[in-house]
Formats: structure tokens, C-alpha cells, sequence
């Protein structure tokens, strides 16, 4: 008959915790015989009167079961003499998460970022200070083709040399 009850509860009342209506079940599966009367006496019952009976109910069955568990907790800590842990602070950095802006979060980025880079654009910087001594001598190359005067030549390169040591 419980089975019934239940299957009636959980069609009417279909958003209602399951094991509240479980023991509504329970409570009229004594007092009904008969699957008309279950009808009958389900089909009366509203959903306030569903929700007040479940929240009561719960209210009781989870204060004895805090109850419970302080009484074994209590046992417990006579028997064995338990303490309770202190926690440690979980950030132990001396600069706190709350005194951290954003422009300070944003300077720590921007010099880590630098710090990591500085190698490569060093790379960088002398490759491009290669192809441009590279493609100045050429053009100083392609202008002097033209000259016969081999001496003037060698000055000038000497001269390029020179001014591309001190400069680049």
C-alpha cells in the first residue's frame, strides 16, 4: 500500500523532496487499506500542507542528526583528547592579496615580461644592425662600380667601415 501512496504523492506533488514524500507515505500507509481511500485522502491534501509537513519534518530529522554527530564528536575528543588544528595563514608572502592593486599587479607583469624578452630583442637588434651594415655597404658597392679610381674606392669603404662602427 506504501508503494501506491507513494506513487499517488509523487504524481500530485511532483517538485517535493522524495524522501519527504516517502514518509507521508509511510504516515498514511497506517491509516489507509484501501487504494480508493488512498485516492481520496491524497487527492485532499494541498501543497502548503505538503511543504509545511516536509520542512518540519526536516527541521526535526536534521536537528537530531547534528545532535548525533555532536554527541559522537563530543565522545570522541574525551576518549582520544582531541584538539582542534590551528590553521596557518595560506599566503605567507609579506605583500598581502588585498593591498595589491592593479597597476602594481600590471608593473610586476610588464618587468617580468621585460626581463624575459630582453635576450631576444638583443638577438634581434643586432640582426637587424647586421642587414643594415650589410645593405649600406652594398649600395656604397653598387655606387662605386662605376669609379676607376681604385684608391678612392678603398677611402671610402675605409671611411663607411668606420662611421658604421661608431654609429650602429
Amino acid at each position: 500500500m506504501k508503494e501506491k501512496i507513494l506513487a499517488l504523492l509523487t504524481a500530485q506533488f511532483s517538485g517535493v523532496r522524495k524522501d519527504g514524500l516517502n514518509h507521508i507515505a509511510n504516515v498514511l500507509a497506517f491509516q489507509v487499506d484501501t487504494e480508493e481511500k488512498a485516492k481520496e485522502v491524497v487527492g485532499k491534501l494541498t501543497a502548503d500542507q505538503i511543504n509545511s509537513f516536509i520542512t518540519d519534518w526536516r527541521k526535526e530529522a536534521d536537528a537530531e542528526v547534528s545532535k548525533a554527530n555532536k554527541t559522537y564528536e563530543d565522545g570522541l575528543r574525551k576518549k582520544y583528547d582531541f584538539t582542534e588544528k590551528k590553521t596557518e595563514p595560506a599566503n605567507t608572502d609579506p605583500v598581502s592579496l588585498e593591498k595589491i592593486d592593479a597597476a602594481a599587479i600590471q608593473k610586476l607583469i610588464t618587468e617580468s615580461i621585460a626581463t624575459a624578452t630582453k635576450p631576444l630583442l638583443e638577438k634581434v637588434t643586432a640582426f637587424e644592425k647586421e642587414g643594415t651594415e650589410k645593405t649600406r655597404l652594398q649600395a656604397l658597392n653598387d655606387k662605386l662600380k662605376e669609379c676607376n679610381d681604385e684608391t678612392f674606392k678603398a677611402k671610402a669603404l675605409k671611411v663607411v667601415n668606420c662611421f658604421q662602427k661608431l654609429y650602429l
